[in-house]
């Protein structure tokens, strides 16, 4: 032992300290550590929290300075070993996957430094004493790790921990361990996430995080490991109340503009610049645990916080990193995405709080999303009502969610107001010049789309905007067989990239209102319009159940195009597009390609894609656009496979719309997972469609199947002979696969080869002799379709023998 006198430090997990406060923080951020370090008793130590244990075998420890008189980290220095256990079958593919290792089962490998933090009391066995009075100094390791947790992670973890510390019954617990085999790994036990239990990795700076094992706590997984419970929260936001002051904002619609200095040379397109509004949120809450001093919130990076007060007027404390001044790389509005704030005195469960935010955000001419005003941890499915008012320009017109309540100008000042009366996922707005058009469908809903166009325009694209809104609206609601869900939609141009869709508004890149390509551009629009459906009126459990929402807002959309444009086969052409993206062609329908598409023509980018199953997790920092090529791409291929498998179940009927149809109806207003979609359609069509989903939704392996055809003769009767062989699928998975025969007069013929198991022989009465056959055209279902060569016999070589010239 080294030091002088000794006192135990072992608080019990999860205790509330009164005098833990934003001053706590502040030392806990200094990230100082004992200079004078403790060893490792006789026998060593081991810590175990659910899947993770570390044995720790020689070495050396350094406490954490005290702060409120709680010790809450060490660092350890020396030998030992890290045991992580996989929960089921799914994570461990995915632990394979980013490991690419196809036969580990589970991590067990030894590490040499491990830095724990917890919101606890802790110690190394968490029954050790530490030096009474000891020299303390900041540990650049552990500065190191801090920092890089904020900028690459976005988590600050002193400010976890202080939040832990003052909420009865938390036991938050995060260990970097520098491992053997693996690198830097982090475990991390999170008692506010869905989920409480990860093994994550970062490979390099500003790359995408990746969550190796993602799991319950051991008293919620089920018995096959997997996650049954929901997020455990703990503020309800009942209402919120915007009032956003634009100040002298530009507004810029500047994407796809050039400016050129010589006009025979070409520069890249000039960016619009964000510029800061000022924003004050007044938020309504429900307290849902008892005892709780500090109330964790989530707000965009990119705002300044100035203050925080109650309805009454109250200052209250907040922790929130401002990590971009500290680095030149990094713009100085930039923050760690976390706020808490701290109450003088606990909260009760079932009070009601009101809470007043004062902010600067930098943004562009729209704000959406949910971490724009504040809200509580992974806030998605926390609805509120809300009302928005906006203060700017006179020059700009405001569009927003919700019904527009007033709209005033005065001088050189307009001020406009927007309620949001029924419960909402996210609220949003955007503002701008323009001009706005409106279309009426008969049955639907009126149409109102706000805009202008930057860039080469074709038209009234302000119009041409609107109309494909509004059709899309009128067929999804006919399709669908269920009212559109807002008594009227709006749309308006951002400056962005991207779209996104809010119950009964759209944002919708200045992109589609520059130029138009051809399918892709109904698409894009249709897509929005279906968010309508899909995210809104039916929700989404969790992240793993994100594809309900972006697959089927996809596909919806792409089926859209296939109604409105038939003979122009735009559709057929996309699903070229995204068929050619999973198999790794160049046999794609379009000319209209994202960045990416290049790359996934080679083997080792796709085999890093995880699969829809796995959420935003599909991505590694090698592909970190997983995510979308597998929930946008794949998952609308995976609906056209169940569209082509349903239509052969009957002629009569169209079975994919009916599936959908019910679908809507019974989980309208809730937020579905992906079972309720399975056990849905296998009442509606009774077929074993669990190897279905596990090869399509929890697999990433692309079904194959090797085939050939001759034709054999009897009499005047004339038989096709189709041998199949399947591979990469698991067992019990059954396909109907289409055949298209074309005979010598140019008539076409289809038909189902129903596919299971590993051969199968079909022999298909035909009329005559085929002029050509094809398995599986225009891509009707998601596979890997191979000529069937006959396996060569096995030759002995002969080792002597000379190498062929």
């Amino acid at each position: 032992m080294r030091g002088g006198a000794w006192i135990v430090v072992a608080l019990a997990a999860g205790c509330a300290l009164a005098d833990a406060t934003p001053s706590t923080y502040a030392r806990l951020h200094g990230t100082r550590y004992a200079v004078r370090p403790v060893d490792v008793p006789d026998g060593g130590v081991e810590i175990k929290q659910d899947l993770a244990s570390f044995r720790i075998e020689s070495g050396e420890f350094r406490p954490m300075e005290p702060a409120a008189d709680t010790v809450t980290g060490f660092i350890f220095q020396g030998k030992g070993r890290f045991r992580f256990e996989v929960p089921n079958a799914f994570e461990l593919a995915q632990l394979r996957r980013f490991t690419r290792d196809h036969d580990i089962t589970a991590i067990d490998t030894a590490f040499t430094t491990l830095i724990v933090r917890r919101s606890s009391a802790v110690t190394p066995p968490f029954a050790m004493t530490f030096p009474e009075h000891d020299d303390y100094a900041r540990n650049s390791l552990a500065y190191e790790r801090g920092e890089e947790s904020i900028k690459d992670w976005d988590v600050d973890i002193d400010a976890r921990v202080v939040a832990g510390m003052l909420v009865p019954g938390d036991d938050y617990f995060i260990a970097d361990v520098k491992t053997k085999d693996f690198g830097w790994l982090r475990y991390q036990f999170e008692p506010w996430d869905a989920e409480e239990v990860t093994l994550a990795k970062l490979q390099a700076p500003d790359t995408f995080p990746e969550i190796w094992v993602s799991a319950d706590r051991a008293s919620e997984r089920d018995a096959a490991g997997f996650p049954t419970s929901d997020i455990h929260r703990l503020v309800d936001v009942v209402s919120v109340e915007v009032d956003a002051d634009l100040g002298n904002h530009r507004g810029q619609l500047l994407i796809g503009k050039w400016d050129r200095v010589d006009p025979d040379v070409p520069e890249p397109p000039r960016q619009p610049l964000p510029d800061p509004i000022h924003i004050k949120a007044r938020v309504e809450m429900q307290v849902l645990v008892e005892g709780m001093r500090a109330i964790p919130l989530e707000l965009h990076p990119w705002a300044t916080v100035s203050a925080v007060r109650t309805a009454d007027g109250t200052e209250l404390g907040f922790i929130r990193d401002r990590v971009g001044e500290r680095y030149a790389l990094i713009s100085d509005e930039r923050a760690a995405g976390s706020l808490i704030v701290i109450t003088p005195a606990p909260l009760h469960r079932g009070q009601e709080l009101t809470l007043e935010f004062d902010y600067e955000l930098k943004t562009y001419n729209y704000v959406s999303g949910r971490r724009w005003y504040p809200g509580p941890v992974d806030p998605f499915n926390d609805r509120h009502t809300g009302r928005i008012t906006v203060r700017g320009p006179s020059k700009f017109q405001v569009r927003s969610a919700g019904t527009l309540e007033s709209d005033t100008v005065e001088g050189n000042r307009r001020t406009s107001v927007w309620s949001v009366t029924t419960p909402t996922k996210m609220m949003a707005f955007s503002f701008g010049t323009g001009k706005e058009e409106s279309v009426k469908l008969e049955g639907a809903p009126e149409v109102l789309v706000f805009g202008g166009s930057t860039g080469a325009v074709f038209g009234n694209m302000v119009h041409n905007v609107a109309v494909d809104v509004a059709r899309a609206q009128k067929w999804f609601q006919e399709y669908f067989a269920v009212p559109a869900p807002a008594p009227k939609l709006r749309a308006a141009a951002i400056t962005g990239w991207h779209g996104q869709s809010f119950e009964g508004f759209l944002q919708l890149s200045q992109l589609t209102f520059n130029e138009e390509h051809p399918g892709h551009t109904e698409a894009f629009r249709g897509h929005e319009v279906a968010h309508q459906y899909w995210g809104h009126l039916v929700g989404w459990k969790g992240y793993r159940d994100q594809w309900l929402s972006e697959s089927f807002a996809e596909y919806s959309s792409l089926m859209f195009v296939q109604a409105m444009y038939p003979k122009e086969r735009y559709f057929d052409a996309i699903i070229a597009d995204y068929a050619a993206n999973q198999l790794g062609s160049l046999k794609g329908g379009t000319i209209y390609q994202l960045p990416f598409t290049e790359l996934l023509q080679r083997p080792d980018v796709r085999a890093d894609l995880g699969p829809i199953g796995a959420g935003w997790r599909a991505g590694t920092y090698r592909v970190p656009y997983g995510y979308y090529v597998q929930a946008y791409e794949k998952g609308a291929l995976v609906l056209h496979t169940l569209r082509t498998a349903l239509s052969s179940a009957s002629k009569d009927q169209d079975v994919f719309r009916l599936v959908l149809q019910d679908f809507l109806r019974e989980q309208s207003g809730k937020a579905a997972c992906t079972a309720d979609f399975q056990k849905l359609l296998e009442r509606r069509v009774p077929y074993a469609w669990g190897p279905f989903f596990e090869a399509y939704v929890y697999g990433t392996e692309i079904p194959t199947f090797a085939w050939k055809w001759s034709i054999e003769r009897q009499e005047e009767n004339f038989f096709l002979i189709v041998s199949i062989e399947a591979s990469h699928v698991p067992e019990g998975f059954q396909l109907p696969i289409p055949l298209r025969i074309e005979f010598q007069e140019k008539s076409v013929r289809y038909t189902f080869l129903n596919m299971e198991g590993a051969r199968k022989v079909f022999r298909v009465p035909i009329p005559g002799v085929p002029r050509d056959v094809k398995l599986n055209p225009n891509n009707a279902v998601l596979a890997r379709i191979e000529p069937l060569v006959p396996k060569l016999p096995d030759r002995k070589l002969d080792p002597f023998a000379a190498a062929p010239r």
